[in-house]
């Protein structure tokens, strides 16, 4: 209604230093929606800024929040340069902990189901805008990409190729391995529709000495086997039915 008195009286607060930041932000991201880009380009420095900030603020949900806004706000950027860029996604990541990154993944698999998401913007996400030091693969981040690659339906053999370069080995794997299994009324299990990947997943998910053992880890392994008998064969399936028998 007002642009003028909108950017002289009410962007100042969002400024980084202001007296009022801390509450202008949280109130603002309380919305559900990423602004219009003649907005988000007048936030935007400080947008990138929050990210550094918000962990001497009290914040719980609401930076989760702003872990959301990140990704939209880079999947819009698709279509109009006033938002966040790959690189200045990977920045804004790296200055977060460890749980702030593993929701980003979280809400990045919920967009993925969408058809289409993965190959025109997830992949690209994950090659250029997740940090690749070694630092920032912790079993948090491993089992989080572990449950995109469950939600990526057809795509899954191309996210497995692209998430095995940040996984580590980790435990707390029993929900993993059981979504893994499950079948649909119209279609198999990721484990026999991919076996290989899924072999290829689940050998860089699990240690050699998982505690404890992954529920029912050896019934995924013998729906791989079944749809793709050499695999038995394989040195990796062999080394997790070992781990599945001693369980």
């Amino acid at each position: 209604l007002d642009p003028k008195w909108t950017g002289t009286q009410l962007i100042p607060l969002f400024a980084i230093g202001h007296d009022l930041c801390e509450p202008a932000w949280n109130g603002f991201l309380q919305d559900t929606q990423v602004p219009g880009p003649r907005l988000f380009s007048l936030l935007k420095r400080d947008f990138l800024r929050v990210f550094e900030s918000m962990s001497l603020w009290d914040w719980d949900d609401t930076r989760n929040k702003l872990l959301q806004f990140l990704i939209v706000a880079c999947l819009w950027r698709r279509e109009d340069k006033a938002y966040v860029s790959l690189a200045q996604a990977r920045k804004a990541l790296r200055v977060v902990d460890d749980s702030s990154r593993s929701h980003a993944l979280w809400f990045l698999a919920e967009l993925i189901e969408r058809p289409g998401t993965w190959t025109k913007f997830a992949r690209a996400f994950l090659q250029r805008a997740w940090p690749r030091e070694s630092k920032y693969q912790t079993p948090n981040v491993a089992r989080q990409l572990a449950f995109l690659a469950e939600r990526a339906g057809e795509d899954f053999p191309d996210v497995v190729k692209t998430i095995l370069p940040l996984i580590v080995p980790t435990g707390q794997l029993d929900l993993t391995v059981h979504l893994m299994s499950e079948r649909s009324e119209t279609s198999p299990s990721l484990a026999r529709r991919f076996p290989e990947s899924m072999l290829q997943l689940l050998d860089r998910l699990v240690p050699d000495d998982p505690r404890p053992t992954p529920y029912d880890l050896g019934g995924v392994l013998n729906l791989m086997a079944e749809a793709s008998p050499s695999l038995r064969g394989d040195q990796r399936w062999r080394r997790l039915k070992r781990i599945a028998d001693r369980g």
